[in-house]
């Protein structure tokens, strides 16, 4: 297991974790096909967010080859946990939080 902080080179990983979880988790509550499939993409989150200097620095990811999740603090504090939907049920969010100090 290696927990790293995010790095520009990993924010279409990172969004595309993020994108698809949302479609997965939100889209059968909420069905709004606007939002999870025209304005919810992949580059418009790197671009929009996850570029953004003070939300890149707060970012960890799992990393074992392959960036399986990702966490996002602010301060002490868990914004974001995300993993992607074919590895979850592996302990990695867990592990995330049981394991790592957390130091950004």
């Amino acid at each position: 297991m290696n927990i790293r902080k995010a790095t520009e080179k990993d924010l279409s990983r990172i969004a595309e974790i993020y994108v698809f979880n949302n479609r997965m988790n939100y889209w059968p509550i909420f069905k709004d096909d606007e939002f999870s499939f025209g304005e919810l993409q992949v580059v418009t989150m790197v671009d929009n967010y996850f570029r953004k200097d003070e939300i890149l620095k707060n970012i960890l990811v799992y990393d074992d080859g392959l960036i399986k999740g990702f966490i996002q603090m602010n301060g002490t504090e868990i914004c974001k946990i995300y993993v992607d939907t074919f590895f979850q049920g592996e302990g990695i969010g867990i592990d995330k939080i049981k394991t790592h100090p957390f130091t950004l």
